[in-house]
């Protein structure tokens, strides 16, 4: 959950076109040629914390398949905004 929170930030970072702020290895930039233009200020702060709550949930010792089930409902209609 963490690395996917740093991805997110790194994707939102990468939108804005100052290279200097990101810190993508060369596959990450690879993959976020394609992924950021769905991370925009509209998605980005409920995306993150959708990830801390299903963290949260995980680590409050909640079932892990209905967390992430529940977790990839809510992506789906975060990145469509």
């Amino acid at each position: 959950m963490d690395y996917c929170q740093r991805l997110i930030r790194e994707n939102f970072i990468y939108n804005l076109n100052v290279p200097r702020l990101n810190y993508l290895n060369r596959e990450e930039a690879s993959f976020s040629k394609n992924f950021a233009r769905f991370i925009n200020e509209r998605n980005v702060i409920d995306i993150v914390t959708e990830l801390d709550n299903a963290s949260k949930d995980i680590a409050g010792n909640g079932n892990g398949k209905i967390v992430m089930f529940d977790l990839a409902i809510k992506m789906i209609l975060l990145l469509k905004r």
